[in-house]
């Protein structure tokens, strides 16, 4: 009987170890992914070292940012659509970007295409 009530206090207190470490890993895995998705998102870095490669790009009247993110992606202007979207949504350019056609760099930061894509709608203007 002493040694059930034994066996059954050690399981509990593995369990509940066992849980702990659970909580920590996942805690310490959320903080990684949470620092790289934000300084991702406001680091602003290049997707290449100048001098870079120019890639001309085409956009075709109502498409999403969605989409153009996309393209840029493709073409390998930025490293991912979903952080680009995200930076767009939080600079002073969201909704600026219109149909057609740019020159851009792989070099560029994305403040510097959002830039060259906000001036290229000015000028049309």
């Amino acid at each position: 009987m002493n040694t059930r009530k034994a066996v059954l206090r050690v399981g509990a207190i593995f369990l509940k170890v066992a849980i702990f470490v659970l909580i920590c890993f996942g805690l310490v895995s959320l903080g990684q992914t949470t620092y790289r998705y934000t300084h991702a998102v406001f680091s602003d870095e290049a997707f290449e070292t100048a001098p870079g490669k120019d890639i001309h790009v085409e956009i075709s009247e109502n498409v999403s940012i969605g989409k153009f993110a996309q393209v840029l992606e493709e073409k390998g202007i930025i490293e991912d659509a979903k952080i680009f979207k995200l930076q767009m949504k939080m600079s002073d350019y969201e909704g600026t970007v219109k149909a057609g056609t740019y020159e851009l760099n792989t070099s560029m930061k994305p403040s510097q295409i959002l830039k060259i894509l906000s001036k290229a709608n000015e000028d049309k203007q």
